[in-house]
């Protein structure tokens, strides 16, 4: 018969254990390339992006105090932040619960029993058949990591403890953008209610200068129905938008972590959008890799897989503790305590799943499969992001040409109404054309308040898209 001796084994066990098992690398992203993020308008993005640089606390850059003052409380007391914040504080504590693997566990007992034995036992029949125990003593069993289970658990719990607060940072950036993006479109509805305004106060002069000229009798009913057909209609618009403005309020007290109507007081006073930055920080694609929590997370979690699958590796081979009681054991209370009550228990423990290796190893081939989806995944990630980026700077760029052609048109729109006017003043065209052109103003300048409203929304969505925080 061959004979191994147990360290012979050990050694070759561990040599085999740590073949078998995989060591993390940051994963390839050579794909992200400059040319990836960079396909805008070029005469655009000349003057407006900012290849060199990023920029963190980004809404600074829109130069309004109350935007700040809503981020920095949204920032604080968002729900959705302060959950993070708990799950960052636990992944925490299970982490450091992890990493006491490598010290030994131990555990104390206390016992008093009183019992009688049988007649019929193993040791027959007794003299005194009732008896009394007392037990005290303290155990401790100390895993030897060979293998690697108790590096990898922790680890695992590392990369957890790194996605929860990538976790954190998701949650920073999503509650800045929509607080941010709530707070411009509530100034761009108040916006639109002061264009409606501004053309009701021109509607409701011609309205009842016409109505003068019907009451001389020098004026004609159709010109009047119409006209108050046309400030009915621009008076139509303001509840809706109210509401609008009220629903938007309730988003941004909510959002900061107060009741929904508790900013009403604040933000029903009615101020101008915020300012579009003149320069756009964006960095390079590569940036993105360091800056979003979503890419960043992906990578903790490529991380978490292989320590996983590592565990799983350790459990072909035998978890090795050393193990040992110490205490005192009597049958008489007297006699508990003293020297000769004591006992002492030392040995080495092997436990081995020896013929489970079939199971084993499927958990090995699925955790196997685990690592490849969760590089596919960082994989993913990061083309959505360079998506989202890519996107957000189109939109901002068209959006910019959009805004700019819309002022153009106001400019040209408020000019017709002025002709329009002096020649129906001067008799030479019919009411219609009058109120045209004013349907035409309200139109354009409604138009325009939006695009100037979605131009800040893109901004945000290239910050949010940047992950800085």
């Amino acid at each position: 018969m061959l004979k191994l001796s147990f360290s012979y084994v050990i050694v070759m066990m561990m040599l085999g254990g740590c073949a078998s098992q995989k060591t993390f690398t940051a994963p390839d992203a050579s794909f992200v390339l400059e040319s990836d993020f960079q396909n805008t308008d070029k005469s655009m993005n000349d003057k407006r992006i900012d290849a060199s640089k990023t920029v963190t606390d980004w809404w600074n850059t829109l130069n309004d105090k109350d935007l700040n003052f809503l981020i920095q409380e949204s920032l604080q007391h968002n729900r959705s932040v302060l959950i993070a914040v708990q799950n960052v504080q636990k992944a925490r504590a299970l982490l450091s619960e992890s990493e006491l693997g490598y010290l030994p566990k131990t555990q104390s007992d206390i016992s008093a029993a009183t019992g009688k034995s049988s007649d019929y036992g193993i040791a027959g029949k007794l003299p005194n058949r009732e008896y009394d125990l007392y037990s005290a003593g303290l155990g401790a069993s100390w895993e030897m990591d060979f293998f690697g289970r108790i590096s990898n658990e922790i680890k695992s719990q590392q990369a957890d403890y790194n996605i929860s607060k990538q976790d954190l940072q998701t949650a920073y950036l999503v509650t800045a953008s929509d607080t941010a993006q709530n707070y411009v479109t509530l100034r761009g509805i108040q916006n639109r209610i002061q264009v409606a305004n501004e053309n009701l106060k021109n509607q409701k002069k011609t309205f009842e200068l016409i109505k003068l000229l019907v009451d001389s009798g020098s004026g004609n009913i159709l010109d009047l129905e119409r006209a108050k057909s046309q400030l009915a209609s621009t008076e139509s618009v303001l509840p809706l938008l109210t509401a609008q403005m009220n629903v938007t309020m309730n988003r941004l007290g909510i959002l900061t972590g107060k009741t929904p109507s508790a900013l009403h007081d604040m933000l029903r006073i009615y101020k101008p959008l915020p300012d579009v930055p003149a320069i756009i920080a964006v960095g390079k694609p590569t940036d993105l890799l360091k800056n979003r929590p979503d890419i960043i997370r992906a990578t903790a979690n490529i991380e978490k897989s292989i320590a996983r699958y590592n565990v799983t590796v350790a459990d072909l081979y035998p978890k090795i503790s050393l193990t040992g009681n110490v205490g005192f054991l009597s049958t008489d209370i007297s006699d508990f305590g003293k020297p000769a009550s004591s006992f002492l228990s030392f040995a080495p423990t092997l436990s081995w799943s020896v013929f489970d290796m079939g199971r084993i190893n499927k958990r090995i081939d699925a955790s196997d499969k685990d690592t490849k989806i969760a590089v596919l995944n960082f994989e993913q990630t990061v083309l959505n992001a360079l998506g989202d980026t890519d996107n957000a700077l189109v939109n901002f760029t068209q959006q910019e040409k959009n805004r700019q052609k819309l002022y153009d048109a106001v400019m040209s729109a408020r000019k017709a109404q002025n002709y329009a006017q002096q020649r129906f003043d001067a008799g030479i065209d019919d009411f219609l054309s009058v109120l045209d052109a004013q349907r035409t103003v309200l139109q354009t300048e409604n138009e325009l308040s939006i695009s100037e409203t979605n131009l800040l929304l893109n901004v945000i969505a290239i910050y949010k898209s940047l992950g800085g925080i």
